[in-house]
């Protein structure tokens, strides 16, 4: 069985970064990590990093559930939504994440509306969003995010499962506090701007240097910092809250 590559629809090639993809885009989104880089718009800098064509598939992909699932239960609902839907709206979120107020309350508000409409469906009082997701056992998409990029640093900075050659975008502080982890950084890449700010390092640098030192363990385990950082109150580090969503 073929699979389309999931950003320019060419024969994919196999998984790669957790998609199905072909091997340029591949290629072009590992150049892409390596240099930091930020793709601007040509035209009057007014286009948005948030996909207008993802969530246009998203929606017509929860209509299908929908219109298919007819007698489904609420927890096969949710599964389709995490296996079908979801990974639509954060494929190569490591590049282009999204960083202003706006765009990351837009996508959430995807994932707002199809929790708001299962619940509807199978008669489940519907108080506020985030205890809707406690619910459903589910993560706010902008939390997520946080965890894919924190997850991705660790691989590249500690257990260097992902290696990327010459990394000139970061360096190791010189550790004198006994408080912070033996892995505390500096950005040498400039955070002066909304298109600076969302390099990954610069996103991810006030809440990696903040990770509490036990989440570096001596031997290196991307399964365990994961463990860690999966259970880990990081409502300092997000935008959206019970208050303002």
């Amino acid at each position: 069985m073929s699979f389309k590559c999931q950003v320019c629809d060419g024969p994919a090639s196999g998984v790669h970064f957790g998609a199905d993809v072909c091997r340029a885009c591949s290629a072009f989104f590992r150049r892409s990590v390596s240099r930091s880089h930020v793709y601007k718009c040509k035209g009057q800098r007014s286009c948005e990093i948030v996909s207008e064509n993802s969530i246009r598939i998203a929606n017509q992909r929860v209509n299908i559930l929908f219109n298919v699932l007819k007698n489904a239960c609420f927890e096969i609902f949710i599964k389709c939504f995490t296996i079908y839907i979801r990974p639509l709206l954060e494929y190569g979120t490591i590049i282009s994440s999204p960083i202003t107020k706006e765009q990351i309350r837009k996508l959430e508000s995807f994932q707002k509306s199809f929790v708001f409409r299962v619940f509807k469906k199978f008669h489940i009082n519907y108080s506020s969003y985030f205890d809707s997701l406690l619910h459903c056992h589910l993560e706010s998409l902008e939390r997520r995010r946080l965890l894919l990029d924190l997850s991705f640093m660790y691989k590249l900075l500690v257990s260097k499962e992902i290696i990327i050659p010459n990394i000139s975008f970061v360096k190791f502080s010189n550790v004198s506090n006994l408080r912070r982890h033996n892995f505390h950084i500096r950005s040498l890449l400039s955070n002066s701007s909304k298109i600076g700010s969302q390099f990954l390092i610069n996103r991810t640098l006030r809440c990696w240097n903040a990770l509490p030192s036990h989440f570096f363990p001596q031997r290196p385990s991307s399964i365990v910092f994961k463990s860690h950082i999966a259970s880990y109150n990081f409502d300092n580090f997000l935008i959206l809250n019970n208050f303002n969503f």
